[in-house]
């Protein structure tokens, strides 16, 4: 298993054939991708990136779309991800979500595989229950305004935590870190343009 190099993780999941590399020569300590496509790409530029994978897919009928089922994650797995994220949810808000397979089993399907287990979760109610049926990374994926709140309270009981969703800025980044995020996973304001352009656009309109 190929261990992060260092705190920050990127995540490339739009123009993969050349973010990839332009994130893995700025010194990304990982890779998040979505797709076996995504993970080879990883593997076609640097072998020695560590990867996490996921495979978001809509199933009618049930509310998790980011590696919903045992084959979503057999695939990363056989492609070559050392970690699987996943949709560890059980409830949004006041409402149960409907899961397609139960978290514990997700993660132990994820270990007998030979990966290790990143749980996507909102709050740290499931990111709690994630951890205790094994998890090896709790992620705030769903969480993004509550992020630091939910990195201070699962890091203080121990949880291995990795900040992700609506981080913008380095600023921001050392925030999580402050508030005991190990890990932290930027997208949009590292590797997709047309949302930094919006961004500034709307900021400019406001003034």
């Amino acid at each position: 298993m190929r261990n992060f190099r260092n705190r920050l993780i990127v995540s490339c999941q739009d123009y993969v054939d050349s973010m990839i590399p332009a994130a893995i020569d700025g010194g990304a300590g990982g890779i998040r991708v979505n797709g076996v496509y995504g993970v080879v790409e990883v593997y076609k530029y640097n072998n020695s990136v560590p990867i996490i994978a996921c495979q978001k897919r809509i199933i009618e009928g049930f509310d998790t779309y980011i590696t919903p089922e045992f084959n979503d994650a057999k695939v990363l797995i056989e492609a070559g991800a050392d970690y699987v994220a996943f949709d560890a949810r059980e409830h949004g808000g006041s409402v149960q979500i409907r899961r397609c397979v139960p978290v514990k089993a997700m993660v132990d399907f994820i270990h007998g595989a030979g990966a290790l287990a990143v749980a996507d979760v909102e709050g740290d109610q499931d990111g709690l229950a994630a951890w205790k049926c094994g998890a090896d990374i709790i992620a705030t994926t769903f969480a993004v305004k509550l992020s630091l709140g939910v990195c201070y309270s699962l890091s203080r009981v121990g949880v291995k935590v990795m900040a992700e969703g609506g981080i913008r800025t380095p600023e921001q980044a050392v925030e999580h870190i402050r508030a005991g995020a190990d890990l932290i996973c930027v997208g949009s304001a590292i590797t997709r343009p047309h949302d930094i352009t919006k961004w500034f656009v709307q900021a400019l309109e406001g003034a």
